[in-house]
């Protein structure tokens, strides 16, 4: 359980990063002052939550290896977004992200969230072309709603049968 916290812990300060190409900051709003987080701060933040965690003081290989599988999960946590080969891809080109981060080098979580897009424009596309006039409802698409007890797809074939699968059920 502690090991799960301090991951989400770690894990959200990599989400609020913002990722968009001309993004220079992310500001909070409603709060009675203006908050950025930027690659340049993300570093600070890890600190902080180190620092002030029970268990856990140091960014160790297997910190980083469950902050990236949260991160991902945190992306695509239904598993109808990335291939298997995506995610290996993501896990494989994240290694190092602490001390990327450390020397305030977000370039991987650029990588990571281009990808997401990439395959997000792909998806919306696929939805938009599938929900056309000819779609039909089929009463008898079968769907394992919990992702924990699917795989990732293989490839973009089973991803779009997934996504099948989710469209008759979301009809």
């Amino acid at each position: 359980m502690f090991k799960n916290k301090i991951s989400s812990l770690v894990l959200t300060a990599l989400s609020l990063i913002p990722v968009g190409a001309a993004a220079q900051g992310f500001e909070v709003g409603g709060s009675p002052f203006a908050a950025t987080l930027s690659c340049q701060n993300v570093k600070d933040v890890q600190q902080g939550y180190m620092m002030a965690h029970i268990m856990y003081n140091d960014l160790t290989p297997m910190l980083e290896d469950r902050t990236i599988e949260r991160y991902i999960k945190s992306l695509d946590g239904t598993k109808i977004i990335f291939t298997k080969t995506d995610v290996e891809t993501l896990k494989k080109d994240m290694k190092g992200i602490f001390a990327d981060l450390g020397k305030k080098d977000c370039k991987k979580l650029y990588a990571a969230h281009k990808l997401y897009t990439q395959r997000l424009e792909e998806r919306a596309a696929y939805v938009e072309k599938t929900l056309g006039k000819s779609f039909k409802f089929d009463k008898k698409t079968r769907l394992i709603l919990d992702p924990e007890k699917r795989e990732w797809a293989s490839d973009a074939k089973q991803l779009q049968e997934l996504q099948n699968k989710y469209l008759q059920f979301q009809v």
